[in-house]
């Protein structure tokens, strides 16, 4: 089977597993127990390095060095793999994150009772979520991989149990930083990119209150938009019937006593007009369709009358007929 890793440029990862049916590669993960990542190219090592997924294991043979991973990465751990490093020296990468601790945990109380030693190794100078790939594009080389390697101690979880201790507030977080500036300006915007039909009004709310343009211009937008509501669609696909409605939200975040208020109502007042003056026509129209209503009613009614007094009549008419016969 193989792996493939797909990465955008934020750095969001995804991974897919296929398997090799006859000659067609099909989406899925194997059925069946698998050797750990290229077996057959170092079951003859006297030392294998663990890590967590394919893309460090390619990183540390560039340099030379016996690497491997599971299917599944930080979650393929299974007992079924610990007989591949019998009598073997097994050295354990972890990612810097919870997760590839606890990976690595796993790892180690698995193989504890079959290799010869294991040694598990944090890379100095990584960040959160960093791996080894990270550490050799830093710089790291063969040499220094060997002197760490060398100092570490064997046979016990220590390294990652004193990572992950909790801090004196009893949480195990990472290194705290500072929140971004809420204070933070943002550009305004000129007049001429606003659209006509609302121009010549969202600029005269912005210099009456002596307020940014873009406050104003961003709600006005929205306040228009919800007026288009359902009645405008967004269909992305040319040849199928999906769409989507385009709602609109803002807010504005701005220090206190700078009019956002003041500012939402002046935007909002047109809305309200026309709120309240919809409300005013639905009066008179549901006035008018109780009256018409009614008026129907009272016509069903007579209608109904005359038909029963047709009914009657026409009985006695042939009730007077058999009588004179």
């Amino acid at each position: 089977m193989r792996v493939t890793r797909l990465e955008n440029r934020f750095g969001n990862k995804n991974f897919y597993q296929e398997q090799l049916e006859g000659s067609i590669w099909r989406k899925g993960g194997s059925k069946r127990p698998l050797q750990p990542f290229r077996f057959a190219e170092w079951k003859h090592e006297p030392s294998i390095i663990i890590v967590e997924g394919e893309k460090c294991v390619l990183a540390l043979r560039n340099l030379g060095l016996a690497a491997t991973t599971f299917i599944g990465g930080c979650n393929g751990w299974k007992e079924d793999y610990a007989p591949y490093f019998k009598n073997k020296r097994v050295i354990l990468l972890p990612d810097q994150d919870e997760p590839g601790f606890k990976f690595m945990s796993l790892v180690a109380t698995g193989l504890a009772r079959v290799v010869l030693s294991y040694k598990i190794i944090l890379l100095p100078g990584l960040k959160e979520k960093e791996d080894v790939s990270d550490w050799i594009k830093k710089g790291g080389n063969v040499e220094d991989f060997n002197k760490i390697s060398e100092n570490a101690a064997e046979n016990t979880l220590t390294p990652l149990q004193i990572k992950t201790a909790p801090d004196d507030s009893g949480h195990a977080w990472s290194e705290l930083k500072d929140l971004p500036s809420i204070h933070t300006s943002v550009q305004d915007i000129e007049a001429e990119i606003i659209p006509d039909v609302l121009r010549s009004w969202v600029t005269d709310i912005a210099e009456r209150m002596q307020v940014p343009l873009i406050c104003v211009t961003v709600l006005a937008i929205t306040v228009v938009g919800s007026l288009i509501g359902r009645k405008a669609r967004v269909y992305p696909k040319k040849e199928d019937d999906w769409y989507e409605v385009a709602n609109l939200w803002s807010m504005i975040i701005m220090p206190s006593g700078r009019l956002k208020s003041p500012i939402i109502n002046a935007v909002l007042k047109p809305l309200h007009e026309l709120s309240e003056q919809a409300e005013r026509e639905f009066a008179v129209s549901s006035k008018e369709t109780e009256i018409e209503r009614a008026v129907s009613d009272a016509k069903i009614q007579a209608a109904k009358k005359e038909i029963q007094r047709i009914a009657i009549s026409k009985t006695h008419n042939r009730d007077d007929c058999l009588d004179n016969a």
